[in-house]
């Protein structure tokens, strides 16, 4: 894991970017294993989590940041760059 982020309002939930198996697992305090989030993702390695109860991840890998549970990019060209439009491995 690259990046850890709580969720400030359950308390409870703990995102997980799992970098080498390019995906996100959502793990509740307690519970004997996590779920995936998000998957097919790129080197996910930084990740945010917003109050309204969005999640936005850094891939590295595409250069972008994605936001879910839609999936959409918010960011970045989805290839890496120093264009105006591009990143390059963002971090969340």
């Amino acid at each position: 894991a690259y990046d850890i982020q709580l969720d400030h309002h359950s308390n409870d939930t703990l995102f997980i970017t799992d970098t080498l198996n390019d995906r996100v697992k959502k793990w509740h305090f307690g519970a004997p294993s996590g779920e995936i989030m998000a998957s097919k993702l790129s080197q996910p390695l930084g990740i945010h989590v917003h109050t309204q109860g969005s999640v936005f991840i850094a891939e590295c890998g595409t250069s972008q940041i994605s936001k879910w549970p839609q999936g959409m990019r918010v960011a970045g060209a989805g290839r890496p760059g120093s264009n105006i439009d591009s990143l390059s491995c963002p971090l969340a």
